[in-house]
C-alpha cells in the first residue's frame, strides 16, 4: 500500500509538553510505515524567531536531521502579533493551509493518508479523502481526538505507542 504522511509540528510539539515526553521522528517513520511504500513524508513547521539566533541554530540542526531521515520540510516564517485579549506578544505561524494543501496535490500518489495531529479542522479534508477511497489514519493525543477518531479507518493515540516512537536521551 502507498502511504504519505503528514506531520504537523506545532500539534506535535505541544502534545509533547503535555505528554512530557519526545518524539523520534525517525521512530515514528519505522513504525507508521512499516511494509508500505513511502511515496510522500512531509514535515510542517515555522521557524523560530529571526531575533533570536540560539534558536534558529538549533532549528537549521533539526532542519538537516529530518531531511537526512528522509522528511521534505514545508516552512512557514514565525509572525510575532499581541494578542488582542492579553495585551502580550506572541508568536505563531499557523500551517493548515499548506498541510490540506499538499494533501490534496500528492492525493493520487498515495492510497493511505497518515495525519500526526490533533487539530480537528482537518476533519472535512479528511472525510473528503476518505469518501474518495483513501484510507486515513491519525495520530494524536487521545483526549480531544474524538472527531479525528470518527473520520479516519484507523487512529493511533500517541501513548499508546510510546515505547516504539519516544526520543530516549
Amino acid at each position: 500500500m502507498r502511504v504519505a504522511m503528514f506531520v504537523d509540528a506545532g500539534n506535535m510539539f505541544k502534545a509533547q509538553q503535555r505528554m512530557k515526553w519526545h518524539l523520534d521522528y525517525r521512530k515514528i517513520l519505522q513504525y507508521l510505515a512499516k511494509e508500505k511504500d513511502l511515496t510522500g513524508l512531509f514535515f510542517f513547521t515555522g521557524t523560530p524567531y529571526f531575533k533570536d539566533p540560539k534558536k534558529v541554530e538549533q532549528y537549521r540542526r533539526y532542519k538537516r536531521f529530518l531531511i537526512h531521515a528522509g522528511y521534505t520540510v514545508v516552512e512557514k516564517e514565525t509572525k510575532e502579533f499581541r494578542d488582542r485579549d492579553t495585551g502580550k506578544r506572541k508568536r505563531a505561524s499557523n500551517l493548515d493551509a499548506e498541510i490540506v494543501l499538499y494533501m490534496m496535490i500528492y492525493r493520487e500518489r498515495y492510497d493511505e493518508l497518515v495525519l500526526l495531529s490533533g487539530d480537528t479542522d482537518f476533519v472535512p479534508v479528511l472525510e473528503y479523502l476518505r469518501n474518495n477511497g483513501k484510507n486515513i489514519t491519525c495520530v494524536a493525543e487521545e483526549p480531544g481526538a474524538l472527531d479525528l477518531r470518527n473520520v479516519s479507518d484507523r487512529f493511533v493515540g500517541l501513548n499508546d505507542i510510546r515505547k516504539e516512537i519516544e526520543k530516549l536521551r
